[in-house]
């Protein structure tokens, strides 16, 4: 990321429905908000800021009766320029 640029990511809060694993081929079930929160910190981004998006992701399973509603977060941060910086 350049200098001055900023980042915003949407996925699904962390959760336990193994079925989207197998039938929706996802590779993770969903992420920890805080998690998110250190990456983009250790990324050396400011202004971060990691909340619900306002909506939920649903889906049933093919092979069961199995129903998942997941929440949806969105997290943004802004790389520094180095204007800024001084």
């Amino acid at each position: 990321m350049g200098a001055g640029s900023a980042l915003v990511v949407s996925d699904l809060d962390a959760h336990s429905h193994e079925f989207l694993r197998s039938e929706q081929r996802d590779r993770w079930l969903g992420f920890q908000r805080e998690e998110i929160r250190d990456w983009l910190q250790a990324g050396g981004l400011e202004e971060i800021a990691v909340d619900f998006a306002g909506a939920d992701c649903c889906s049933n399973s093919g092979c069961s009766d199995e129903r998942a509603s997941i929440s949806i977060f969105i997290a943004s941060g802004r790389k520094r320029s180095p204007r800024e910086a001084r």
